[in-house]
């Protein structure tokens, strides 16, 4: 799923759809298919480095309501890489202990963010001990 960087975006990545046994790490797979930069003075320019602030959330739903955020991390991709070469992290963040867990939704947004015009941040994938 591409995420649009505008400040204050925020794309709810859904859940896994079955939470199971109690497990607390959750990884998110982001890349950047067209790389990451900006240009000094619009297109054309000399090329500089581009960032992406985001932040993530556990949503996690138990047997009694209300939902709430388990777990939040913030944090900063910066860096000069042209459109042809595309960056692959794992984003690892564990959430609280609670009982009755019954499903742990993922949502990100974006902070901030300067790039140039076509360069997209994709959740690749999302889930427990992916690595």
């Amino acid at each position: 799923m591409h995420l649009n960087l505008v400040n204050g975006t925020e794309v709810d990545l859904g859940s896994i759809g079955e939470f199971g046994a109690f497990r607390r790490q959750c990884d998110i797979v982001f890349d950047l298919p067209n790389g990451l930069f900006d240009h000094v003075s619009g297109p054309g320019s000399t090329l500089v480095d581009g960032f992406i602030t985001y932040r993530i959330e556990l949503i996690v739903s138990v047997a009694d309501p209300p939902d709430f955020i388990g777990g939040s991390s913030q944090a900063t991709i910066q860096g000069l890489l042209n459109r042809g070469q595309p960056y692959r992290w794992v984003h690892r963040l564990e959430h609280s202990e609670a009982s009755g867990i019954d499903d742990v939704y993922f949502k990100v947004e974006i902070i901030d963010s300067r790039a140039a015009s076509g360069i997209r941040l994709r959740a690749h994938a999302f889930g427990f001990g992916l690595i």
